[in-house]
């Protein structure tokens, strides 16, 4: 497993020791890193007064199901990546599941927590760039932070997928919802848009609440999904969700899922802390001490990867989603595919033409690898 362990960031009089960051590639981003820039921080009031959609470089579309599992409607937003109109190309798609303050809005409210309020197109058109600045993350960045950034897209260039702006129910314990979402949600996207109808292009990510439920819903149906994370998750709220990872641990060790998880320092939902104590033989070992924590060690302890992250800034809320957690989530997902997409063979990456009979040429949706 890539995920390593690194010193104890130094926190505040008073507050746990948490654990440092860890990434696959070893490097520990210091919450102390030099030059923070103080960042204005809009109230949650604000945010969630927006509701006209925000300027980008990419097309976002309203989409609607009536779900036979869920017997009602549910829409989503599908935020396609900058030149899906100009291209052939076959896309790997991310669920991103909303936080509480979405979820609250009921099933049948326009989804604005990702596409809105959380500014993901505009995240994914930074990243598009291939190199960001402050201005990027509105200052929510320290020096050592975005040096991180730009050095991993000098190397791993950002390439863009479809992401998908989600409702979820507040409850994790929902199998009706796990059904439209592997049997419906997937094959619409399948059917209406250039995806890679494979478990290895498919990925559930979401922001708190909607963290833990990505994960739970990922611990569930691992055999659907190539990763899962969340952003500053919730696992506090959602307990039983170590419960059913430890139920379904053969499955996601068989299917071979990788995770992402981040989080702020200081975080009110931030449970990755660990603590030192004696083992019998009187030397000093960690202990997690958190949900999060604990979580990663579980996934360490069945032979799977994880990446996990704990960056300098923001308070708990949109913030956090819309600057580093937020670019550090799409980038991770970039990868994913991009590795995926090495062991695919170049015609099933991209769309074939055909002639309808009306005699126009349009791409078609193609089914390749599926079933796995």
């Amino acid at each position: 497993m890539l995920f390593k362990t690194a010193l104890p960031a130094c926190l505040k009089t008073g507050l746990r020791a948490a654990a440092a960051v860890t990434l696959a590639a070893g490097l520990f981003i210091s919450p102390l890193g030099q030059g923070r820039a103080v960042a204005f921080e809009e109230s949650w009031d604000s945010i969630e007064a927006r509701k006209s959609p925000i300027k980008c470089k990419r097309k976002v579309e309203s989409k609607r199901i009536k779900s036979v599992n869920k017997n009602y409607s549910i829409p989503f937003k599908v935020i396609l990546p900058t030149d899906y109109e100009v291209s052939d190309k076959r896309y790997g798609v991310v669920l991103m599941l909303c936080g509480a303050s979405g979820a609250r809005r009921g099933a049948g409210s326009e989804p604005l927590y990702f596409s809105v309020w959380c500014k993901l197109p505009r995240v994914m058109d930074n990243l598009a760039k291939q190199k960001l600045g402050k201005k990027d993350f509105e200052y929510a960045i320290n020096d050592k932070e975005l040096k991180w950034f730009n050095e991993k897209l000098a190397g791993d260039p950002f390439e863009d997928f479809i992401a998908v702006d989600l409702w979820h129910p507040s409850s994790g314990r929902d199998l009706n919802y796990d059904k439209f979402i592997t049997e419906e949600l997937f094959a619409f996207l399948d059917e209406n848009y250039r995806t890679i109808p494979s478990k290895d292009f498919r990925a559930i990510d979401g922001a708190c609440g909607g963290g833990a439920v990505a994960l739970i819903t990922a611990f569930r149906n691992p055999e659907c999904f190539a990763a899962a994370g969340g952003m500053q998750t919730d696992l506090g709220t959602f307990p039983y969700a170590l419960k059913f990872f430890e139920e379904n641990k053969e499955r996601i060790r068989a299917a071979g899922l990788k995770f992402n998880l981040n989080t702020n320092k200081n975080d009110v939902c931030n449970s990755y802390y660990f603590r030192t104590k004696k083992d019998e033989a009187g030397n000093k070992i960690k202990v997690p001490d958190g949900e999060l924590a604990k979580l990663s060690v579980m996934i360490e302890e069945i032979g799977l990867t994880a990446e996990v992250n704990v960056f300098s800034h923001c308070a708990h809320g949109y913030s956090a989603y819309r600057y580093p957690n937020g670019h550090q989530t799409m980038m991770f997902y970039s990868t994913l595919f991009k590795e995926n997409a090495r062991k695919m063979k170049p015609e099933e990456l991209k769309a074939t033409e055909v002639e309808p009979q009306d005699g126009r040429m349009t791409k078609s949706v193609m089914k390749v690898r599926t079933g796995q």
